[in-house]
């Protein structure tokens, strides 16, 4: 259904003359390095020794408006690094919609957009539009990353109310993408928006409905080997549910508020995902606050954040309680099933909190730098949002190092 309203929408923006069109151009890029103090561990691409990908990347915008009535946008970006097989630096589409204006202040859109999780979504990739090196992973979680953009459509209004105004966005559509191995189909996602402005002070909340597939196909072993171990006990069969999602509903929420005074700047994000405990489900928060104060071409900040991410402790439960049905012993096969099922539902627990430090410096038009530390304390043996590589001790704490040159133009 998404892509027959984008089809149709393009179809009807070609209908128009082409001679009538004004066009904009613009571009962004970013060049950074970090390295982490850490061996075995990974945060993006960054390790123990430097890495110029994980931050890194090259965007073009195109905007054609035909009068004041229809735009077409475009936005080609390429990442250093994904999450998915993407090579490095592979340019793809992000954005390709049509705009329609119905109004002063309503507006809709048919395409591919970007999705609207946090107060950054519209300038996510855009690291000169943002105080830090990176947003905060305290909520801008890589769990996020396969739902970014979607397909779909959107509908955005804004009302006057005195001296401030409100804002408000739904949306309707459906995404794909990968995660550590696991392909992720949303379908449908429901949504909507709501920002009050006043002057200094800006307030927004936002709400996703998501229904997910998610399946890792090198987990499809575990999961027929289970599926097969039902011979012993029916139980068996429910711990290979555990494993994928088939129409797993998700709820999530996001509060975010802004304040600027004079050259006092604070920032702050909360958000929660919520899922039935069931499949391979997660019910995941986090928060973060941002401070800053600029000096002339220099703006020093702060951030404090906290994340945790619980795996379904469904399946942890039904492992252990199948040893009171079939104990250990019984099954060298078996046992060595049930070790490996425990183990993967444990990896993607996480718990962490983040103190961060950095500077950034405008020193030109247009172009900054900045320098930036970044503390993870990894909380319940966790590796937080890092990801252990194979004999990995599980530290206490980690530090990211990292150095950004941002520019748009």
């Amino acid at each position: 259904m998404c892509k027959a309203l984008i089809f149709a929408g393009l179809l009807l923006f070609s209908s128009l003359s082409w001679s009538e069109f004004a066009w904009d151009a613009s571009g962004f890029g970013t060049l950074a390095a970090g390295k982490l103090n850490r061996d075995h561990l990974m945060l993006m691409d960054y390790d123990d020794s430097w890495s110029f990908k994980s931050d890194s990347v090259l965007g073009v915008q195109l905007l054609a408006e035909f009068n004041n009535t229809f735009s077409i946008t475009s936005q080609i970006l390429a990442k250093g690094f994904t999450f998915d097989d993407t090579s490095s630096f592979e340019p793809e589409f992000e954005w390709l919609f049509l705009s329609y204006q119905m109004g002063e202040s309503t507006r809709a859109r048919v395409g591919r957009l970007r999705t609207p999780f946090f107060l950054f979504s519209e300038t996510l990739d855009v690291g000169y539009s943002q105080p830090w090196v990176r947003p905060p992973v305290d909520v801008y979680a890589f769990l996020l990353e396969p739902f970014s953009a979607f397909n779909g459509v959107d509908l955005q209004t804004t009302f006057l109310l005195d001296s401030s105004e409100l804002d408000f966005q739904i949306f309707f559509g459906q995404a794909e993408g990968e995660f550590a191995g696991y392909d992720i189909e949303v379908e449908p996602m429901l949504g909507l928006n709501a920002t009050w402005h006043k002057s200094e002070f800006m307030l927004r909340y936002g709400f996703l409905l998501l229904e997910n597939n998610i399946e890792n196909p090198q987990l499809r072993p575990l999961v027929q080997g289970f599926e097969q171990a039902s011979v012993f006990s029916p139980e068996f069969q429910e711990i290979s549910e555990q494993f994928y999602i088939d129409d797993g509903v998700f709820h999530y929420h996001i509060l975010g508020a802004q304040w600027e005074h004079k050259t006092w700047s604070v920032i702050y994000e909360h958000f929660f995902l919520v899922a039935k405990d069931d499949g391979f489900s997660n019910d995941s928060r986090g928060w973060y606050i941002s401070l800053a104060n600029r000096w002339g071409e220099f703006t020093p900040y702060v951030v404090i954040g906290r994340y945790v991410s619980i795996t379904n402790s469904k399946a942890q439960k039904l492992i252990q309680n199948s040893y009171n049905t079939v104990p250990a012993g019984f099954n060298a096969g078996l046992d060595a099933l049930r070790q490996t099922g425990a183990f993967v539902a444990e990896q993607f627990n996480a718990k962490e909190r983040t103190y961060t430090v950095g500077m950034r410096w405008d020193f030109l038009t247009n172009t900054d730098v900045k320098i930036e530390y970044q503390y993870f304390e990894l909380l319940k043996g966790s590796t937080g949002n890092l990801f252990p590589l194979p004999g990995a001790e599980r530290p206490e704490n980690v530090a990211l190092f990292s150095i950004s040159l941002d520019v748009v133009f």
